[in-house]
C-alpha cells in the first residue's frame, strides 16, 4: 500500500480489502471535523450522462447539488472514499469561482490510524448518489 502525504491535518494512503476494493484508509489518528483533502469535479451535463452511464463506470457520480439532471463525477481522493450506512467522514460540494464544483472530505468522528475513510453516498437512484 502507498501512502500519500496531503498536508492538510493528516496523513491518508490508498488501500485495498478484499470484500470493498480500494479505499482510503487513514495513516495516522485523525481528530473529528478535519479536512482530509478536496477533491475536484467533472460536471456532467444530462448529455454526458447518457454517455456516461453506458460505460462500465457509469455509476460513478453523484448529483448535481444544484442542477437536476446534472452530475458530478469525483477526481481525486474523494472519489476513492466507499460507502457505509455509518459514516465516519462526508463530502460536501461548493462552488469555487475558479476550480467549479469542489468536494470537501472532512471527518466526521476520530479515526483511527489504518481505519478506512467511509461516507454515505446516499440514495442511490437513475440521477446519481443523492447525497
Amino acid at each position: 500500500m502507498r501512502e500519500i502525504e496531503l498536508g492538510l491535518n493528516s496523513k491518508v494512503y490508498l488501500g485495498y480489502e478484499q470484500k470493498t476494493g480500494r479505499g482510503i484508509y487513514a495513516g495516522e489518528d485523525i481528530y473529528p471535523d478535519r479536512v482530509i483533502s478536496y477533491t475536484f469535479s467533472w460536471e456532467l451535463s444530462p448529455t454526458d450522462l447518457t454517455h456516461f452511464c453506458s460505460m462500465s463506470i457509469g455509476g460513478f457520480w453523484f448529483a448535481h447539488p444544484d442542477k437536476p439532471g446534472w452530475g458530478l463525477m469525483p477526481l481525486g481522493l474523494g472519489g476513492l472514499v466507499n460507502h457505509s450506512q455509518t459514516p465516519n467522514a462526508s463530502l460536501n460540494w461548493f462552488f469555487g469561482d475558479e476550480f467549479g464544483y469542489v468536494g470537501e472530505l472532512r471527518t466526521l468522528k476520530g479515526i483511527f490510524k489504518n481505519e478506512q475513510l467511509r461516507i454515505d453516498y446516499g440514495i442511490p437512484s437513475k440521477s446519481g448518489w443523492k447525497l
